[in-house]
């Protein structure tokens, strides 16, 4: 089997990423994968071909909208060099990438799936994060409908699909793998925590800072926890647009309680030092953070959402 992907991955083109190491493992496993891959002109990238089973392809476009005109030419031009073989051709989302690959498809007779990982149509809160994704959201309920497959990775994003008028028949759930090894393994590293106090409650949450995460709100429950208890500290992990404003709202309502730490490497360190995980996103497709947390053994609050109530139960990160 052949497989055209439409996908946003540059860091494919970077030797050392494990992304591309795991779309030369698929590559090899299906028996060849194409990608088209959303790329600016200004990144000065190259075709490549990877072991003779990866093909990546930049659009090397001038502009957004000329990335989806210059995806569709690729995508054909790859699919009708080689006729006779047995093609599929896969989305990374039901948007930009859906589109293209449905138009591939419509031209081509080529079997289409849509990859929805990010669980975006089950609530109000994504097309709300900008006019942008209004227009997505539109866009997206209609490729999934015309989608020959589609691809979720948890039961919660299926019945949402079907209540959106998706045919069951067509939904595949497959869960994101995770790796939860170096959760289990490591040891606690209270290095990572400045300013460590072993007289506190370390609370901790790791997460870009975006809209989506809703880190306002969790700021504002540990505010609350930290009156009556105040021995409690939370530590927020990442970086991220919302950087400013988060730290704002922290020094408002808990001042010297919240430290706010660069991304590290060393999560499962870390998350070995500290007493709770907590996550309070609007939306989450999988959240595979909650799976390493458990692994971790390290007891966790969480917003009703991803992998919760299918992989994540009461008292599991206990066990």
């Amino acid at each position: 089997m052949k497989i055209l992907a439409i996908s946003y991955g540059r860091n494919f083109f970077d030797p050392d990423n494990p992304e591309r190491a795991r779309q030369l493992a698929v590559a090899r496993a299906a028996g060849e994968m194409h990608v088209v891959v959303f790329t600016d002109n200004a990144d000065g990238l190259k075709p490549e071909v990877v072991d003779e089973r990866l093909f990546l392809y930049p659009t090397n476009s001038t502009g957004r909208l000329r990335k989806v005109f210059d995806a569709i030419k690729l995508g054909r031009e790859i699919i009708e060099a080689d006729r006779g073989g047995e093609w599929v051709i896969t989305a990374q989302d039901p948007f930009e990438a859906g589109l293209v690959a449905w138009r591939i498809a419509r031209a081509t007779g080529v079997p289409f799936n849509v990859q929805e990982h990010g669980d975006f149509f089950s609530g109000p809160h994504w097309r709300a994060e900008s006019f942008f994704n209004r227009i997505r959201y539109q866009l997206g309920r209609l490729m999934l409908k015309r989608a020959d497959s589609v691809r979720v990775v948890a039961t919660r994003i299926k019945d949402t699909l079907i209540g959106h008028g998706v045919a069951e028949n067509v939904i595949t759930v497959l869960p994101v793998r995770t790796n939860v090894k170096p959760f289990q393994q490591a040891n606690p590293d209270r290095d990572l925590i400045p300013a460590f106090d072993p007289t506190k409650m370390y609370i901790l949450t790791a997460a870009r800072f975006v809209p989506q995460k809703n880190l306002p709100l969790l700021i504002r429950a540990f505010a609350a926890v930290h009156q009556h208890v105040p021995e409690t500290h939370l530590l927020m992990v990442g970086r991220g647009p919302e950087e400013v404003g988060l730290k704002v709202l922290a020094t408002r309502l808990v001042p010297a309680a919240v430290t706010f730490i660069d991304w590290t490497e060393n999560l499962p360190a870390l998350m070995k030092a500290c007493h709770l995980y907590a996550l309070s996103s609007n939306y989450e497709g999988w959240g595979r953070v909650l799976l390493e947390a458990r692994a971790a053994k390290l007891p966790m609050v969480t917003t009703d959402v991803g992998c919760v109530g299918e992989a994540i139960h009461p008292n599991d990160a206990c066990r």
